[in-house]
């Protein structure tokens, strides 16, 4: 490739990667909002805040320590913000209290506190919202740090390695997994692998149907990440391709 070539590829692989880094940050806040979502949720769950949902039972052990520590933080700033909140709620009783001014002496005093409490409140107001956002961005900050832990398959599913043919005899059929629904004489392995897949699903339609509501809402946040997220890696593995192709062509 000459040097022009050379250039061009190197402009568009330039700018491939910068299209890459939006992906990364359209993926990071996809994980973030997730963690908005699911904290809200699992909060709602119950009255007993020690109580983990039941389809976190295989990784309570995981996402106990995050999940306590999000709460607690959540928590003090919730309780400084609803401090600030009930300054401001006196700040409007008081006004409210307050009688007309009748001499020219209580009107100045008046416009005085008046312009005093609206600088406070100003003030509170301000801090109120920050609080606010800070409470949004520890749930974001939630969701990036338990993401690998949740976003897992929830139900495993293996294969024997096996030298069957398609008449062949697979595997003695074991449990609910793809290996017991391998058995069986006189199938082929795609239909025998097919049968299994009925079989993985019909058993995790069954435990979801073990939850409550608001359970089930949180397996439905976690499949829409869980898809959303995948969206956006499958466009950014078509990028690397695009960068693979571009330094098979220099080269």
């Amino acid at each position: 490739m000459g040097f022009f070539g050379s250039v061009k590829n190197a402009a568009v692989k330039a700018k491939i990667n910068g299209e890459i880094s939006l992906i990364d940050r359209e993926i990071s806040n996809r994980k973030r909002s997730f963690g908005v979502e699911l904290f809200d949720l699992i909060e709602s769950n119950s009255s007993d805040s020690r109580k983990m949902p039941a389809l976190f039972r295989a990784t309570e052990s995981q996402l106990e320590g995050p999940l306590n520590r999000c709460r607690k933080d959540i928590m003090d700033l919730d309780r400084e913000s609803r401090t600030h909140s009930r300054e401001l709620d006196q700040i409007e009783a008081k006004r409210e209290r307050q009688g007309r001014a009748i001499t020219p002496g209580e009107q100045a005093q008046r416009a005085g506190e008046w312009i005093s409490d609206a600088g406070t409140s100003s003030k509170l107001e301000v801090k109120v919202a920050l609080l606010k956002r800070k409470i949004k961005q520890r749930k974001e900050e939630f969701g990036l740090e338990i993401w690998d832990i949740v976003s897992g398959d929830a139900t495993q599913v293996d294969f024997v390695a096996t030298d069957a043919t398609d008449d062949a005899p697979a595997p003695a059929a074991r449990g609910k997994s793809i290996k017991g629904a391998l058995g069986g004489m006189g199938k082929s392995v795609r239909s025998k692998i097919d049968e299994g897949v009925k079989t993985v699903k019909a058993g995790v339609s069954d435990n979801l149907s073990k939850l409550n509501k608001v359970e089930q809402e949180i397996q439905k946040c976690i499949d829409q990440a869980k898809n959303d997220v995948n969206r956006v890696l499958n466009k950014r593995q078509s990028k690397e391709r695009e960068i693979a192709n571009l330094e098979r062509t220099a080269s």
